[in-house]
Parts: structure tokens; sequence; C-alpha cells
């Protein structure tokens, strides 16, 4: 059971497709773990098989250290007192006291037979705070491709808003060409991360791989996120953030950076809370976008999004195959096919942390939005 979903979220702030393959298909399979459904079950937890003085060996003066040996990866930590210490943020794990150590030498071993293919995010939490972190990726894991220096524009502005009754800002991300007649392709995403998305975008569009796409970013409430995102939360709140986005932000979007007003050219996009906001947004304003992208889907699995009411949309979900919400957000797959939808399932081997959402994002645009051929 995922015990620190939240501060995982904090920390970055059964059908399956490797987007390295870049365009997403119908594949009605898990991705292969470790005989296990997901990380968070049996089957990639491995007895620890080091002592204290690998441990040591290991962590120098550090507090968190890990190798690679084969397809296993062993971890050391040094802890804090008694306080047993947690992992996070892909696994997500108490730590285990090493047999014979001394006070304050934890560790952790887990089987992964493609890690090469894995990108992992390694956090030692002591007492629920952060105190080091580690990255792992793998020689064949996708890695998304940015530009160095953007050739497009982004501009942030502040909107005083009648329907939150505060300040918000909204990020725009125009590309370097001419606006087609009708508009720009557009994307409207939860959690405002135009910056780090726009140079992934134009790097795709420089290279012919998409359109050019404009991103529209709005910045989430704070404290108040979970209301905005998850309908049925607060549904006041919620319904709030949903007026503001279709009265406020869309419209800004249209008369002042060419985005398209065609259902047909515009999607959906977030992750974790946000990705509940993009599909459930989404699916209640079919008439409005035809194309929705949510990846590791957070909330409830028993949550009714009114699949069978938004016939004719395409959607690109999706969760890190280490990932805690990576069942449900597939479950989640399964029920719009069931009800006539397009579902289109993107994952990696990562799980609830940035490499999903770059790679689920560039999944998405490929297939929502490829480039148009030249005769």
């Amino acid at each position: 059971m995922c015990l620190l979903v939240f501060m995982c979220s904090l920390f970055m702030g059964m059908i399956g497709f490797s987007i390295a393959n870049a365009q997403p298909q119908k594949i009605s399979r898990v991705l292969p773990l470790c005989q296990a459904a997901s990380a968070m079950d049996p089957g990639c937890f491995a007895t620890v098989d080091f002592d204290a003085q690998a441990a040591a060996d290991h962590l120098g003066t550090k507090n968190l250290a890990y190798w690679v040996e084969g397809t296993t990866l062993r971890i050391a930590a040094r802890g804090n007192g008694d306080l047993t210490p947690d992992l996070c943020c892909t696994f997500q794990d108490r730590m285990q006291p090493l047999v014979g150590a001394p006070q304050g030498l934890w560790g952790l071993q887990y089987n992964l037979p493609y890690i090469d293919e894995s990108i992992l995010n390694l956090s030692l939490l002591v007492d629920m705070r952060a105190v080091e972190s580690l990255d792992y990726r793998g020689p064949k894991a996708p890695v998304a491709t940015r530009m160095e220096a953007l050739k497009g524009r982004t501009e942030t502005i502040e909107i005083d808003s009648r329907n939150l009754g505060q300040k918000r800002n909204v990020t725009i991300y125009t590309p370097p060409s001419p606006p087609p007649r009708d508009g720009y392709p557009v994307v409207y995403m939860a959690d405002n991360s135009v910056d780090a998305f726009a140079p992934i975008v134009e790097r795709l569009i420089v290279d012919g791989l998409i359109r050019p796409v404009l991103l529209v970013g709005m910045d989430n409430g704070g404290a108040a996120r979970g209301r905005e995102y998850l309908p049925g939360l607060d549904q006041a709140v919620y319904e709030r953030h949903e007026a503001f986005v279709t009265d406020e932000v869309m419209p800004l979007a249209e008369t002042r950076f060419h985005a398209s007003r065609e259902a047909t050219e515009r999607m959906t996009y977030g992750y974790s809370n946000g990705a509940n906001w993009a599909l459930s947004f989404g699916l209640k304003h079919h008439d409005l976008f035809d194309q929705v992208s949510a990846f590791a889907v957070a909330g409830s699995p028993t949550q009714n999004y009114g699949f069978a009411a938004a016939q004719g949309q395409t959607l690109y979900l999706g969760a890190g195959a280490y990932d805690y919400f990576n069942r449900q957000t597939a479950a989640f797959c399964k029920q719009a096919r069931q009800a006539g939808l397009t579902c289109h399932y993107l994952t990696i081997y990562s799980g609830h942390d940035p490499a999903m959402w770059e790679q689920g994002l560039i999944g998405a645009l490929e297939g929502a939005f490829p480039a148009i051929s030249k005769p």
C-alpha cells in the first residue's frame, strides 16, 4: 500500500506501451515488471543481502547510496537516531535495519529485470522530510530531448479572476512559426509546467514530429489544489475553477495568442491530481476537447468519469510502470474503451515522477497533432 503518495507529489511539487517507440498503440498487456502487477506489490522487493560494511563503503559520508549489479538494485541509507527512514518516490517503502549493523544504518533491495530501461527517483525521507535524493537512468531509458534556447517565446499573465476571487498566473508558450488560419492546436495544462515542457515541445516541432502547438499552463491553487482538481471533494471550488478555465483562460488564449477554437485542435493535460482534472474536465466538456491526456490519475479508483457521454474523444492515459496509480489509470482506460472511446495507454519504467509526465506529453502530442506530411 502506498503510504507516501502525498509526500511523493510534494517532492516533485493491464495495458502498456513504451513511449520510446513513438506513436501510441493499443496493447492489451501490462509492462512486465518483476512478477508483480505493481512495484508496490511483492515481487520487486527482495531480501537485503548486504551487510553494514558494504553499506558503509558505498555511503562514505553521504546519507543515501545505491549500486546496481545485474538486475539487482541495492540501496543503503544512514538514518537519524531511532527514526526509521522511508524511501520515496519511485518506490515507497520503509527502510530495513541491517542485521548486526550499528544503529542508524539501513537498507533496501529490489529485483528489477528491466532496470536498464528504468528511470528511478530514490529519495530518503526521515520523519517525512526529504534528506537526500538520487536519480538513476538506465542506458536504455527514453530521453526527452530539449531545445537549448527557445525560438518561440513564453509569457506569464496574471489574471484577476472573477470566478476564483483571486489573482492567478497563466503561462503561454507560443511556437516560432506564424499561427495557422484557424489558430494553433492548443494544450490546456494543469500545474503550469509550461517553462519545463516548452523546450521539449519545441524540439518536437523543430524536428518535424508534431505541428506547432500552443501550451497554456495554469497555476494551481496551492493548498486548494486538490479541491480544484478532484470533482466531488469540494464541488463548489471545483466548479469555480472550471469556470475560470472556460470563461477566462480559454478566451484569453484564443483572442490574444491565436489558440484554436476547434475541439479537434484542443487537448487537456495533467498529472497526479492534475490528471484527475484533465480527465474529468475534458470528458465533461467533450464538446470543447476532442483529446484528453492524463498521467497517473489520482483520486478514487471508483470515480465515475462519465465515459459513455463523451463519444468521439481520444484519450491518452498512462502512468509509470512502478507507479502506485498504474493499475488504477489502466482500469480507467479500459472503462473508456468499453464505453466506445479510443484510449491509448502510455507507460515507461518509471514511478510517480516528471520522467513519465514528459514522455506522456510527447506520446500524446505525437498521436494527437502529428506533423502534416508534405506532398
